[in-house]
């Protein structure tokens, strides 16, 4: 259940997750990387999408992208999972705290019971961090960290003249 959860929806649509599209390019990507690797010189290696032939360029871009925005989301759900996880107690099962932040990152709702109005500043910050991501997607979130950071780093900068 953990793993739909990270993978999501289609893309498009308002559920979160690494999106079904991304997992296809992956996969795809994947077996295309194998077809390279175990190519003859001579030998051309198309990267077939929606019925198109892609340049190597093209389609490495693609992999390379999907395989950022999947890392990145999962890298997130493991660092908050990870923060949920010391907020509880000891005999907390990482499961558990992978379950509820997989659910809160993808917009889902279910719970195992580790959620409650007595759970610790961490623990609610992990839990809202991997909801508001889940909820704007990633590339939105990253793409506002990346804008606040410049012009935070440009205003130190015109201090510092």
């Amino acid at each position: 259940l953990i793993l739909v959860m990270l993978v999501g929806a289609m893309a498009g649509s308002t559920g979160s997750g690494i999106k079904v599209l991304r997992l296809v390019i992956l996969l795809k990507g994947f077996v295309w990387s194998l077809r390279l690797s175990n190519r003859s010189p001579r030998q051309i290696v198309r990267f077939d999408w929606n019925g198109e032939n892609l340049a190597g360029g093209e389609a490495g871009k693609m992999v390379q992208q999907a395989t950022l925005l999947a890392a990145a989301y999962l890298l997130l759900w493991l660092l908050c999972s990870l923060m949920l996880l010391h907020a509880l107690p000891p005999e907390t099962l990482l499961q558990d705290a992978f379950f509820e932040i997989a659910s809160a990152q993808a917009n889902v709702g279910l719970s195992v019971g580790l959620t409650s109005a007595e759970l610790s500043g961490l623990g609610k910050a992990a839990l809202c961090i991997a909801m508001y991501v889940g909820r704007l997607e990633l590339v939105p979130v990253m793409a506002l960290l990346i804008t606040v950071l410049q012009s935070a780093t440009g205003r130190v900068a015109r201090r510092k003249r």
